[in-house]
């Protein structure tokens, strides 16, 4: 996404509104840009009974590489609780159910089943 003036380019995750789910679509006017830089990306949203939760990866940044990415230390960030403001802002907030992540490591198995298939499956439930 660039600024404004278009003439310096910013990367990160921005947000879209529209009048129609077909569109046409435009940069929300306010907290548009929810994931700014280039160390997060691959957003995703789900509707849970715990309301509206939002993942998204991130990696650490090594200048020597190309682009900055380190590609081999992606890692999810906390879950983040989708919150709409009475005037219709999108904002990330901390999900008060990652405070039970910070207790003891949790081992994660595959699902054998899949097989070398990617993506694979966890077999711990979380």
């Amino acid at each position: 996404m660039a600024n404004e003036d278009l003439s310096v380019f910013n990367p990160g995750v921005t947000t879209l509104i529209a009048d129609s789910p077909l569109g046409p679509f435009r940069a929300a006017p306010r907290n548009r840009r929810l994931l700014v830089g280039n160390a997060s990306y691959f957003m995703r949203f789900i509707d849970t009974p715990h309301g509206v939760l939002v993942n998204h990866h991130s990696w650490e940044i090594d200048s020597s590489e190309i682009g900055g990415m380190d590609s081999s230390t992606a890692q999810m960030a906390p879950l983040k609780s989708a919150i709409w403001d009475e005037e219709g802002t999108l904002r990330l907030m901390w999900w008060e159910g990652n405070e039970r992540a910070k207790g003891r490591p949790l081992r994660i198995e595959l699902d054998e089943a899949a097989g070398e298939v990617n993506p694979r499956f966890l077999k711990t439930t979380l």
